[in-house]
């Protein structure tokens, strides 16, 4: 996010996981939970993104590329791809399970 110097926007972010603004009342239970959830979902999307550049990375030490792939087909591509190399499909596969 842009850093928010008026007051009236400090105002408007305050929900966030940082304290905002000129009063440092405590936050209420619904933006601890709001940001716990933004926290959790933004760790699981960054998981995601490092395993699928994780498995990107190994293919490509052999020489396998996968281009762009659909986020439904992923995982598919990645089994033609090390299909018949014992090597990679026991690297790849525990990553994908």
């Amino acid at each position: 996010m842009p850093i928010k110097t008026d007051r009236r926007d400090s105002e408007g972010l305050r929900g966030y996981c940082r304290w905002v603004g000129t009063d440092m009342s405590i936050a209420s239970r619904y933006q601890l939970k709001r940001c716990a959830l933004l926290s959790a979902r933004k760790a699981v999307q960054q998981a995601a993104i490092n395993r699928e550049l994780s498995i990107r990375g190994v293919l490509q030490n052999f020489g396998l590329k996968m281009g762009r792939v659909a986020k439904g087909r992923f995982e598919s591509r990645v089994q033609e791809l090390t299909e018949g190399n014992p090597l990679l499909e026991a690297a790849a596969n525990p990553t994908l399970a």
